[in-house]
């Protein structure tokens, strides 16, 4: 695995007074031909374990996109009573607004009234002339032809007394006018009683009943309308925003509330690129509310970010938390932890036993009672324990308190046990 670079701290006991008198007892034995002596430290052993890496990164909760419903007018109006405050829950169909419902209803009266008339259109054309309606045309056209051929003779005798000049051209002009009159009343009539007896067209009974159709649409339009005026939760959950005011006149699209599931929402953070190709929807998170707290809350990695950020390389990691405590509320900023997978059979050291020596790091390796300093490289780390990928080998011994800056080759004696079930030759008892 690549090494991850990270900036390492070695805890330092008394080294500059152990340093000095490491030093200065040296050159009374150089002096006195005596021994020195040795500087205590506390020391551990290089083992070969299994890390299980994370990442440690600052989160902010947020809501779950397919969990949130925002909420928006969908009727014209000027708003009535709010029957909801901002955190309040609710379920879903719970009223949460009212628009002025007079408006739409009285839109509604009216499509109604249009539909009923092409209902009755539609009605008439499809049963036909009524019997009695037939008859009557049926007299009406005998009335007129009667009266017709009335004046027909009456003009045919007026005629001959014309040609014999014992009648005036203005007389027979007007009795043929009126001959010519009840003669067009007459054929209108026949026309009339045709209609009547063959019934309505085809055309005219699809044009009624297209009518129809849109009556009916416009009213289900209007319907709904009046539907909309009442605004509804569409799911469980809490009132996160609450943009409407009693009074207020909205129009379609304006957004009034914002409802959301917080049983379960996320923790967005960033995770550096370095860890990037580790993490994988599913891995093991937890978060912590605030900054010492003990207790964490165990969620998983829902989602990564479709993109980096270009400045950092840093990827948006969504962290699922159940929130059956009510602990996290939005934006709410918190610790997160995401468990990175874990690494068997690597050589590993404590981290306070790594130091810097000018941009390299070192360890001081203990053998055969004295202290030198060995560059090593480093790879995967844990809060306590680093990956040891060169420069030393298992069961090598490595001051992890006391050793920094000890000439090479400096007398050192063991002041603790080193590790877990074993204990440092020659330590204190």
């Amino acid at each position: 695995m690549k090494p991850i670079p990270c900036v390492l701290f070695a805890v330092v006991f008394s080294s500059a007074a152990l340093l000095t008198g490491c030093r200065q007892l040296s050159a009374e034995a150089e002096a006195d031909d005596a021994p020195s002596q040795p500087v205590p430290v506390r020391a551990a052993r290089a083992t070969v374990t299994t890390l299980r890496p994370s990442s440690d990164l600052i989160g902010t909760v947020v809501l779950i996109p397919e969990r949130t419903s925002v909420i928006a007018a969908q009727a014209e109006g000027r708003i009535a009573p709010i029957s909801v405050v901002e955190g309040q829950s609710v379920e879903a169909g719970d009223v949460l607004i009212e628009v002025d419902l007079r408006p739409a209803e009285a839109r509604l009266a009216g499509v109604r009234a249009a539909e009923q008339r092409a209902q009755a259109t539609l009605a008439k054309l499809e049963h036909g002339p009524r019997t009695e309606e037939v008859e009557a045309a049926r007299q009406d056209t005998l009335q007129l032809a009667a009266a017709a051929r009335a004046l027909e003779a009456k003009l045919d005798a007026m005629r001959a007394l014309h040609e014999k000049g014992d009648l005036s051209d203005v007389e027979f002009g007007q009795a043929q006018a009126r001959f010519d009159d009840a003669e067009a009343e007459s054929r209108a009539a026949e026309a009339r009683l045709r209609l009547l007896e063959a019934g309505p067209r085809a055309e005219e009974i699809a044009e009624a009943r297209a009518e129809l159709a849109v009556a009916e649409a416009d009213v289900a339009a209007q319907e709904l309308e009046v539907e909309f005026c009442t605004i509804r939760s569409p799911i469980d959950g809490v009132v996160i925003q609450l943009a409407a005011r009693a009074g207020a006149y909205v129009t379609q699209s304006d957004v009034l509330a914002i409802v959301a599931d917080t049983s379960e929402l996320f923790v967005q953070a960033r995770i550096p690129s370095t860890h990037f190709s580790q993490v994988k929807p599913g891995a093991p998170a937890d978060v912590w509310t605030a900054p010492r707290a003990d207790t964490a809350l165990h969620g998983t990695v829902a989602r990564l970010g479709p993109r980096a950020n270009p400045d950092t390389g840093d990827v948006d990691v969504f962290v699922s938390i159940k929130n059956d405590g009510g602990q996290l509320v939005p934006e709410l900023a918190c610790r997160v932890r995401v468990w990175l997978p874990e690494l068997g059979d690597v050589l590993a050291i404590p981290v306070a036993a790594v130091a810097d020596r000018d941009g390299t790091p070192v360890v001081t390796v203990i053998r055969d009672g004295k202290a030198f300093e060995q560059p090593v490289t480093l790879g995967i780390s844990t809060k306590d324990q680093i990956q040891a990928v060169g420069g030393l080998e298992a069961g090598d011994w490595v001051a992890i308190e006391g050793g920094y800056g000890l000439p090479e080759g400096c007398p050192v004696r063991f002041i603790s046990e080193a590790a877990e079930g074993t204990t440092a030759p020659g330590a204190d008892d």
